[in-house]
């Protein structure tokens, strides 16, 4: 009996001990929300993009070349001012690439220009015939932004100190259908003091960037407004290449077919050099043909923005 109540108490009094000392107390880390799931890693997360309808798993579900995360800003899944819409093509209204501008035949400001952007420049045009600069154009302007992507220009073409026609012109910026490709149209007016001839202009505008290198043509229609033959077709090409942020290059190409049977075109290569924040300068040369003969040309123009 006395090894019956031993071994009883052996088997007692370890789990009263288990009892009376439980283990040290355990704190579990705090819970914490686990960060939302981006598969594309477009700054929007999965659940969003589910519920306003753009895709989890493409990170520019519009293929317009900005990411989802970059078009909804504040990733609220609201298309809000200064926002563009992720599951449509298309950038802001008017928006386009950075693209240089030919000089000799430039634009009204460069494609995508924002509502109240001015310009002041003027273009200096020499040609040397038989070593002798023999013709001298100059042609201050200026140029202004009423909204995106819309701008004017008033042109002063003058003959050595006379100015001898005024010019106006009006450019639009279409919608670009990505950060790579810009396009447009531009319409002149160009009315000759000494003639009184009135001459329109109406161009196609379209150009790219790729990298460093933008490339760049205006196709279009020229024509005196009274003078039904008079009548010729524009091809103006050209190719920049960035060298660094002050610096670009390129060259210029100017081609005019008459249904007259003339033709006349130019070849301009330019650098064009960023001196200052708001002032650069723009130097060309090169040759042209009118009326079958070839000639130097040299082009240099001034820009205040």
């Amino acid at each position: 009996m006395p090894r019956l109540l031993a071994a009883l108490a052996a088997l007692v009094v370890p789990s009263l001990t288990l009892a009376q000392d439980p283990p040290p107390a355990y704190d579990p880390p705090p819970e914490t929300a686990p960060e939302p799931r981006d598969s594309d890693g477009d700054g929007l997360s999965d659940e969003l993009e589910r519920r306003t309808g753009t895709r989890p798993l493409r990170a520019d579900t519009d293929e317009d070349g900005v990411p989802d995360g970059e078009e909804d800003t504040d990733r609220d899944g609201f298309v809000d001012e200064g926002e563009s819409d992720p599951r449509t093509p298309g950038l802001f209204p008017g928006s386009a690439p950075h693209l240089p501008e030919p000089m000799s035949f430039d634009l009204v400001r460069g494609l995508g220009a924002r509502a109240g952007e001015l310009e002041t420049n003027v273009l200096i045009t020499m040609r040397p015939r038989r070593g002798q600069w023999q013709s001298t154009t100059w042609a201050p302007e200026v140029e202004w932004a009423f909204a995106d992507g819309w701008a004017v220009e008033l042109e002063l073409p003058m003959h050595d100190r006379e100015v001898h026609a005024l010019k106006g012109a009006l450019q639009w910026t279409a919608p670009s259908p990505n950060l790579r490709f810009a396009h447009g149209a531009q319409v002149i007016v160009e009315g000759f003091l000494d003639s009184g001839d009135v001459e329109l202009t109406g161009l196609y505008l379209l150009g790219g960037r790729f990298g460093r290198l933008a490339l760049f043509a205006m196709v279009g229609a020229r024509g005196i407004a009274a003078q039904d033959g008079h009548v010729e077709a524009l091809v103006n090409p050209s190719a920049f290449v960035d060298v660094n942020e002050a610096l670009t290059l390129g060259v210029e190409g100017n081609a005019g077919f008459g249904r007259d049977g003339r033709r006349h075109g130019a070849a301009i290569g330019q650098l064009h050099v960023q001196v200052a924040r708001r002032f650069r300068v723009q130097l060309g040369g090169g040759v042209e043909i009118e009326d079958g003969e070839v000639g130097a040309i040299a082009v240099t123009r001034l820009v205040l923005e």
